[in-house]
């Protein structure tokens, strides 16, 4: 499924971001392995990965044009990727999970990736930051979502959080 997923992307600088993210060394293993949550959902091994997954599909069936596709499967692939430096395959938080909140790593982890992508289409890139970083509903802090793309994901998140899963 995340392959038919990533194939479906049309702008191949996109495709690329995508694999340069997860084919780093210390993302891979764990992306595909670990949980989405310690307790609440997907918390199961490769929880994280059909979390993921989830949230893309879901969120493609709410997107109308090719462009917004190519973002919102992007967005929703990658959107708890720093939970591969804060979760463990054994549901334990690791030593930087205790420290610091996954959704503040994503940008570190896509960081080298982005800036590629951002000599290739500085727009999307930027979409991509404001997407991961902008505020999911009820936040106190941080930007309104300016982007239909970054609600889609967000509601897609929220409702794949609250499907029952059995292992």
């Amino acid at each position: 499924r995340l392959v038919n997923l990533v194939e479906q992307i049309t702008n191949p600088a996109l495709q690329t971001f995508i694999a340069q993210v997860l084919l780093q060394p210390s993302v891979t293993v764990c992306y595909l392995r670990n949980p989405a949550s310690q307790s609440h959902h997907h918390a199961f091994l490769g929880g994280l990965l059909r979390h993921s997954v989830e949230v893309a599909e879901l969120a493609l069936t709410k997107v109308n044009t090719s462009k917004e596709a190519d973002i919102v499967i992007t967005v929703a692939l990658l959107h708890d990727i720093g939970k591969v430096k804060t979760l463990s395959d054994n549901l334990r938080l690791t030593s930087t999970g205790y420290l610091i909140e996954h959704d503040d790593l994503t940008l570190e982890i896509c960081s080298d990736a982005l800036s590629s992508l951002q000599t290739h289409d500085f727009e999307t890139a930027n979409i991509l930051r404001h997407c991961w970083t902008c505020a999911s509903p009820n936040a106190r802090y941080g930007y309104k979502p300016k982007y239909n793309v970054a609600r889609i994901v967000q509601e897609s998140d929220q409702l794949s959080s609250r499907i029952p899963h059995s292992i």
